[in-house]
């Protein structure tokens, strides 16, 4: 899988984890997913394999032409190096030459030293003849200087071999010289020489054979499996290009090209393929193989875009397959999930409905209710005249229903507005300890009146928590709540706050009441759920407080749960992340 893909599967994946989508968009990505994942990992495991294969194929056939051209190369310089040693050892040409090196053979027959010369330049004239493959067979003597040609169209004799383009050589063993221009033949050629020693061993001079470079030129110029691109080039030590480029028609013979790996490979006598930049900056694969007789490196290469163009077609028809699938699979996904997310859409319908309707009968009922309860306040006050004990005592039970009614209706307004997301927490930096002691001053009057008492235990290491005070003033006057309403008289509850797993603030309301049957804790979360054993069972309430807890600390990014044995109290805590 590439870069490009990577960052879209790193973009997409969390969003459908996170729920951010909808369902229909999250069933057509899932879709998406599952169905072009098998074909991405097939084309790429075809793609794979076919260059590998491809890549076997082409190296095999480089390094058949690079061996079979290297061994003809070095098999015929080997050959040219047994002749030239069978001239420099011919007893016949030493005779001859004895007036030339100056010395002196005693088998020799009495003739002049002129003629003796004379035959000796017949005989390697006769050589050359015979043999078209030399320009010119050379006698050189020890001071470099040539004292016999064989060709007669120029003449090299006399001249100094720095003269014809090389400098002074080594004479004690067989060799072949660098290809260098030849000022006086007028071409590229190289000398494959033997040293010529008297009767003693000292060596006194070379027996040399004048080859020119068209001679190995043509032996490796076949480019038979080598495709359009493919080329066999012959570098020596110091990076000369001993071959033609078939890419210009401009000669590049003996002109030094940048190297590269396989060039130095090659000419520290090792041989393998690789891939690397040649000397057009283009990337090839190429098979090196050393030429050790030359000093030099054979290469055949092929151009890589030449050798892997079935495996880009092979990618191309993989990819256009993959865009096809892509388009078909997001009509199918799309089709999919708008048929399976219909009774979804349905319900969210009603849902909506639902809560529209609710919406508006809270707030219709909220104005009645309001006004009752200012209206009750003014009839308490004796503002419309003395009432009498029982008036006194209608009007308190008018006004506690009136005002349970009341909570309930704000309860169902702030669930709705809780659960279409449409409440924005206020972010303050609060001290909980503060926080806690308010809500607790709240409802002290009611503990009071059950004899019940409050303990505040805060950490006094406990940082500011970024929270919506008035929401969370919100949670505590529920759980606050809710264990006095069933905390018997005389009883205790605790209200405290600590740091928990480093990042976390855990709050805890606990009480030594009556406790939650093991069976009903699951379902206290939820909307309209009760308790309903016990004594409990007695206590009136909503059904929501609890859930409207739940939704503020989950929109603060904490968590709530509840421990509690039946007879020994219960403990609500929370957790807020710090910082």
């Amino acid at each position: 899988m590439n870069q490009a893909s990577l960052r879209v599967f790193n973009k997409i994946v969390p969003l459908l984890l996170r729920g951010r989508l909808t369902v229909t968009q999250r069933i057509t990505l899932w879709y998406l997913i599952l169905s072009i994942a098998p074909i991405l990992a097939i084309g790429f495991l075809a793609y794979q394999n076919s260059r590998a294969s491809l890549e076997g194929e082409i190296i095999n056939k480089l390094s058949a032409v690079a061996d079979d051209k290297a061994f003809l190369l070095n098999d015929q310089i080997q050959d040219k190096l047994v002749e030239a040693k069978r001239l420099a050892s011919n007893p016949g040409l030493k005779g001859l030459l004895s007036p030339v090196f100056r010395i002196r053979l005693p088998h020799l027959v009495a003739k002049t030293p002129e003629e003796r010369t004379q035959k000796a330049k017949d005989l390697i004239t006769s050589l050359q003849a015979s043999t078209p493959y030399y320009v010119d067979i050379l006698i050189v003597d020890k001071e470099g200087k040539i004292v016999l040609s064989s060709f007669k169209a120029w003449s090299q004799e006399g001249k100094m071999l720095s003269e014809i383009g090389l400098p002074k050589l080594e004479m004690d063993q067989a060799f072949v010289s660098p290809v260098f221009f030849s000022p006086i033949a007028q071409r590229h050629v190289f000398l494959i020489a033997s040293p010529v020693s008297d009767h003693e061993g000292n060596v006194v001079g070379l027996a040399a054979l004048e080859v020119e470079l068209k001679r190995i030129q043509q032996l490796i110029g076949g480019r038979s499996g080598l495709g359009e691109t493919g080329e066999v080039m012959i570098m020596d030590r110091n990076l000369r290009m001993l071959t033609q480029s078939r890419f210009t028609d401009e000669s590049i013979v003996l002109k030094t090209i940048p190297g590269n790996n396989a060039i130095q490979q090659g000419l520290q006598g090792n041989k393998g393929e690789m891939f690397y930049r040649d000397y057009r900056g283009v990337s090839v694969l190429g098979a090196y193989r050393p030429l050790t007789v030359m000093d030099a490196v054979l290469i055949a290469k092929i151009d890589e875009a030449e050798g892997f163009s079935p495996v880009v077609k092979l990618r191309n028809t993989v990819l256009i397959i993959i865009v096809l699938t892509m388009g078909l699979a997001a009509w199918v996904a799309t089709w999919v999930a708008r048929v399976t997310t219909r009774p979804i859409r349905e319900a969210d319908a009603l849902e909506k409905l639902r809560a529209d309707f609710t919406a508006m009968i809270i707030h219709d009922l909220r104005s009645p209710l309001t006004a009752l309860l200012s209206s009750v306040a003014i009839l308490q006050d004796g503002l419309a005249g003395p009432l009498s004990a029982e008036q006194k005592e209608w009007l308190s039970k008018i006004e506690g229903g009136t005002r349970n009614l009341l909570n309930l209706v704000n309860g169902f307004l702030d669930l709705s507005k809780l659960e279409e997301g449409r409440i924005e927490l206020a972010s303050e930096d609060v001290d909980l300890r503060q926080l806690i002691q308010n809500s607790l001053d709240h409802y002290s009057v009611l503990a009071r009146d059950k004899k019940i008492s409050f303990k505040c235990r805060v950490d006094p290491a406990l940082p500011l928590i970024s929270v919506d005070p008035r929401r969370l003033d919100q949670v505590f006057s529920n759980l606050l709540s809710n264990a006095i309403k069933f905390t018997a008289e005389g009883g205790e509850i605790e209200v405290g706050a600590s740091r928990a797993n480093g990042n976390e603030a855990k709050v805890w309301v606990k009480d030594n009441g009556m406790g939650i049957p093991s069976q009903e804790i699951g379902e206290l979360f939820q909307k309209y759920r009760q308790t309903t054993s016990g004594k409990s069972s007695k206590e009136k309430g909503t059904g929501l407080g609890l859930v409207i807890c739940k939704m503020i600390v989950e929109a603060h990014g904490g968590k709530i749960w509840v421990e509690s044995k039946e007879g020994k109290g219960t403990t609500f805590s929370f957790s807020l992340p710090l910082g």
